[in-house]
């Protein structure tokens, strides 16, 4: 499968261990992993630039530096329906690194869960962070 461009393994249960294993998939072009329990990572898993990657409805409640890094490999990114939790400092990071990355599409409305309904990118810096 040297060949594959389009990888879709939405709702298959799928952890944040499947993203960590190596692949010979060079040249993949959109990857779909949305609804399945993804949670935050803490190692790079891109290894090649994505037109699209879609995570929505995973478990994910911040976003990590590594998760930011792999971000950067991304043309249009979907986060929509994960559980973020902005009263961390990982999510005050992640909402400047949004407002920097004005040129990446988004999925629309990138929700807290907590706090309920504000938007990740308007949500306030928390306390005692230095992001």
């Amino acid at each position: 499968m040297p060949n594959l461009v389009e990888l879709n393994l939405s709702f298959n249960n799928i952890t944040h261990n499947f993203l960590e294993f190596e692949t010979n998939l060079d040249k993949l072009d959109i990857l779909d992993l949305e609804h399945n329990n993804i949670i935050p990572w803490h190692k790079s898993v891109v290894k090649n630039k994505l037109s699209e990657l879609d995570l929505g409805g995973n478990q994910m409640d911040f976003v990590t530096q590594s998760m930011l890094d792999d971000f950067n490999k991304v043309d249009v990114l979907d986060l929509h329906n994960n559980p973020f939790n902005c009263t961390t400092c990982q999510m005050a990071h992640f909402a400047k690194w949004l407002s920097s990355h004005k040129n990446l599409e988004m999925s629309i409305g990138i929700m807290c869960a907590i706090p309920e309904n504000i938007k990740v990118i308007k949500m306030l810096k928390p306390p005692n962070c230095n992001a």
